[in-house]
């Protein structure tokens, strides 16, 4: 009896998970001279729990026989080698999220699964979480690992989440109020207010810029400050203050004094004086006007002048000066040069000139009557009552009382207010042999103007003499 011969599979290895049936390792043959050949197979398994990442060995023991009663077999065996080396695969790792600084980081979540082809239940490894700086003081990347290694000590690929923390979200700030102001006051931040910020992750720096614009008037102005908040990540927050710089203020008047001028005066400021005025914003204006009332007396005023400093924006100031034209200064008067005349019978007549700067004029009258002796001596006499008139600006002297009177007219010039001037001449009356302008004085001892009666009261020369007489 001849044994069949058998063909046993090569010996293979295979991952753990692949299919170890025949169907994919390969069925034994057999060959008999005689009969049908019947292959079966009984496998014997051999753990090795991962040594040199073998998990077992199976021993596959292929028998062959034909097909007779009892009939003859051949045997043989086929190693099958099952290892592990394909590692874990790692799956629902969180994804990668960026968050602002100011935000709670997520905590670690459920860990990730892992799968293996050989192990059917393994437990992901967190290794942690590494803390890299970032840009600025206010972010960071947080970087979380996980790996899986199955029994065989097949490691996973390291995968990781990435936090992003970031700061990109800008400071706030928080202005001081728009102002106004007048010109004189400090503009500067210092009195106008500074502005603050906050920041939900580190500390804010604040600065300060500003522009300007000329104003409606003077030197009035319009500032735009412009603050800034900025923080550590150069995030910045930035927004303008009003700051008006107005004038309400009005301007310094300095007056010229009160003064008294004559009427001759000018009374114009050129002469009186002329305020002057200084503002705070700008430029003044210097206006003058003038009422004026009639004084107590004459052509003699009061005038009131309003003086009035203006800026540019408006404001004003207003203030008066008082000048008083007043009249101290007597009237002029101009009286005829002393007069030598004959007893003709006739009267005899002389202009007065006089005026005045501040009004009008009254004239009155005063005159007198003297005689001279043949000594020399003057004797007062009486004179003939209206023997000397006066009208108007006319003297008219009606009566000369005779030969060797001597009559003094005395002129008064009072004006408005009660300024007055006086002058007198002299009217001399001459015998006729002697006549007027012979070159005789009268008045020297030696000649009688009386006629040779020393008695002025009753010589033929004044006869009926009376006293003087006031004319207005």
């Amino acid at each position: 009896r001849t044994s069949p011969t058998i063909s046993v599979p090569a010996d293979v290895q295979l991952d753990c998970g692949d299919d170890t049936s025949p169907n994919n390792t390969g069925n034994a043959t057999g060959t008999d001279n005689c009969k049908t050949i019947i292959a079966s197979y009984t496998d014997s398994h051999d753990p090795r729990n991962c040594v040199g990442k073998v998990k077992e060995v199976i021993t596959r023991t292929w028998i062959v026989k034909d097909a007779l009663v009892g009939g003859n077999s051949a045997s043989g065996d086929q190693t099958i080698t099952v290892v592990d080396t394909t590692p874990p695969v790692l799956s629902g790792v969180p994804a990668d999220v960026t968050v602002e600084c100011d935000r709670v980081v997520p905590p670690v979540s459920t860990a990730p699964t892992a799968t293996d082809n050989c192990d059917s239940s393994l437990n992901p490894n967190y290794l942690g979480e590494e803390r890299a700086v970032g840009a600025c003081p206010n972010s960071y990347t947080l970087t979380r690992k996980w790996s899986a290694t199955d029994a065989c000590g097949n490691e996973s690929a390291i995968q990781s989440q990435t936090i992003n923390v970031v700061d990109t979200t800008p400071p706030t700030l928080n202005l001081p109020a728009d102002t106004s102001v007048e010109c004189t006051d400090d503009t500067s931040s210092d009195s106008t207010g500074k502005a603050t910020g906050t920041d939900s992750c580190g500390s804010v720096k604040i600065t300060e810029t500003e522009s300007s614009v000329s104003g409606s008037c003077g030197d009035t102005v319009v500032i735009t400050r412009t603050w800034t908040a900025t923080d550590a990540c150069g995030n910045a927050t930035s927004a303008d203050q009003i700051i008006t710089v107005v004038d309400n203020t009005p301007p310094t008047l300095n007056l010229p004094a009160d003064t008294s001028v004559e009427c001759t005066d000018d009374t114009s400021s050129d002469s009186t004086g002329k305020a002057t005025g200084t503002d705070s914003c700008g430029s003044v204006k210097i206006t003058e006007t003038e009422s004026s009332v009639s004084g107590s007396c004459g052509d003699t005023v009061v005038i009131t002048r309003t003086w009035t400093a203006t800026d540019a924006c408006g404001n004003s100031t207003s203030g008066t000066q008082t000048i008083t034209v007043v009249d101290t200064t007597p009237p002029m008067l101009e009286v005829p040069e002393d007069v030598n005349i004959t007893p003709s019978g006739a009267s005899s007549s002389y202009t007065i000139v006089s005026s005045d700067t501040c009004g009008g004029v009254v004239l009155t009258m005063d005159y007198s009557c003297q005689k001279r002796k043949k000594d020399g001596s003057l004797v007062s006499k009486p004179c003939e009552e209206d023997s000397v008139v006066l009208e108007g600006n006319t003297v008219t002297v009606i009566e000369s009382g005779g030969v060797g009177n001597i009559i003094t007219v005395t002129i008064t010039s009072t004006d408005d207010c009660d300024n007055f001037s006086t002058k007198s001449f002299v009217v001399n009356v001459l015998r006729g042999d002697e006549g007027v302008g012979n070159g005789v004085d009268l008045n020297t001892p030696g000649h009688d103007n009386n006629g040779g009666n020393d008695d002025p009261g009753t010589g033929p020369g004044n006869p009926g003499a009376k006293g003087g007489k006031k004319n207005r």
